[in-house]
């Protein structure tokens, strides 16, 4: 059963990745079938396998030899963990569901720096529907929520500490979670950012896209945190 799911998850984590790219490109996420971005040859069934075929191609295209890079296997990697969690029952699935918008996110931001405004959308929309489900809705909570958020993104509009989208984020996390959660999501999140730049050879002149350290501090935080 644990394969199965993360089979599932691999296959949802590589759509996942061709959502984020031919969406970025004003393509159709139905037709044509998957290709390569460089030669344009039609893949074959073999060569769609969620991870095993990345490994058989050693990452190229198999005619062209053009590197495919690493973006898809990573979001088939994550999305198939992910998917270990499932169950059946609604908080398991509505997890999943928080968890692989929060991954469309951060594919999207990793890419061009956006954060598309339909997806923060979807996100808040599942966490007001997992707490009505499990009667677990605060509108107290939701309105001092509501007012931080406007007064946060308000003040960052003006100074630009990091993007709204990064905002909505944070904010979607601590009313699906608590002050507590959120506050370790968002130490966990600076202190990745800071490993990635010491670690890596990005440009420190460039911004970072901050959507993916979220998403990663959110599983760590989620998984071995509970407060």
């Amino acid at each position: 059963m644990i394969i199965i799911k993360f089979i599932i998850g691999t296959i949802i984590g590589s759509f996942s990745s061709l959502v984020s790219i031919r969406t970025l490109r004003n393509e159709s996420i139905i037709s044509p079938r998957s290709h390569c971005d460089n030669c344009n040859r039609r893949l074959t069934p073999l060569e769609m396998i969620p991870i095993i075929s990345f490994i058989i191609l050693k990452g190229k295209c198999h005619d062209c030899k053009q590197p495919i890079g690493y973006l898809n296997l990573i979001s088939e990697i994550i999305m198939g963990c992910i998917c270990l969690q499932f169950s059946l029952n609604v908080n398991s699935i509505f997890t999943i569901l928080f968890e692989w918008i929060l991954l469309l996110i951060s594919l999207f931001d990793v890419q061009k720096m956006i954060i598309p405004t339909k997806l923060i959308h979807l996100l808040l929309i599942i966490v007001v529907i997992q707490q009505l489900i499990n009667f677990d809705f605060n509108l107290i909570k939701f309105s001092l929520v509501l007012l931080s958020y406007t007064i946060i993104s308000g003040i960052n509009q003006r100074y630009s500490w990091i993007g709204n989208g990064d905002i909505d984020i944070i904010w979607i996390i601590l009313l699906k979670t608590n002050l507590n959660m959120s506050i370790i999501s968002l130490f966990i999140s600076s202190c990745l950012v800071i490993i990635f730049q010491i670690a890596s050879k990005y440009d420190k002149k460039r911004p970072i896209p901050y959507a993916p350290f979220l998403f990663a501090a959110f599983i760590i935080t989620n998984t071995f945190v509970k407060i």
